[in-house]
């Protein structure tokens, strides 16, 4: 149970991550519609770099969505309780969903406020994967030890190393997206025209 209620916050988290995700690739090609975005001092093509960040963006949704619609063997409610009977998720998922929130309501106005948040998801797929592999790992040494004897737990380890693996190539593509997206800078609006901002 322990494992379930862990690798349904995982999961959780995953999904706010696909929401989050999606928004900042609509605020980038907000900024691009808007003509507000160069390439750095590197000077490589602004097209290769943005299709570049459109390919790994796209590639990380769609993984990230793969891992939110994982679901536990063992069905557990979906908040976990805390004294005072209060309820709330978990705080990965619980942050994760505040990002979601600001991009929603303000959207990202410099492509270095995009750079800093692909790094903190990319860290975080990273611990994502980490703990998959973790939960993996214990659930195996339980049931070597004969302390566990479900008929799901084969199916329960097999779901936690899937997951590990879709984590891992979601890491990889949301560090591609964080490399394309570091290769961008703002343009700033002529002489006397105010900028237009995305959100």
């Amino acid at each position: 149970m322990e494992a379930s209620r862990i690798y349904r916050d995982l999961t959780r988290a995953a999904g706010e991550m696909t929401t989050a995700l999606t928004l900042l690739r609509t605020s980038v090609e907000g900024l691009r519609d808007q003509d507000r975005l160069m390439t750095d001092y590197r000077g490589e093509p602004l097209g290769e770099v943005l299709q570049r960040y459109t390919d790994s963006s796209l590639a990380a949704e769609q993984l990230a969505d793969v891992l939110g619609k994982g679901r536990p063997v063992t069905e557990l409610p979906a908040y976990e309780e805390v004294p005072g009977g209060e309820q709330r998720p978990a705080a990965a998922a619980r942050f994760l969903a505040e990002l979601v929130t600001g991009l929603k309501y303000r959207g990202i106005e410099y492509p270095l406020e995009a750079y800093r948040i692909y790094s903190f998801l990319t860290r975080v797929a990273g611990e994502m994967r980490t703990a998959l592999t973790l939960l993996r790992t214990s659930v195996d040494g339980l049931r070597d030890r004969e302390l566990l004897r479900d008929e799901t737990l084969g199916e329960a380890i097999q779901r936690y190393t899937g997951a590990s693996v879709t984590a891992e190539q979601l890491a990889g593509v949301l560090g591609r997206a964080y490399s394309a997206v570091g290769h961008l800078a703002y343009k700033e609006a002529p002489s006397g025209q105010e900028p237009v901002v995305s959100g």
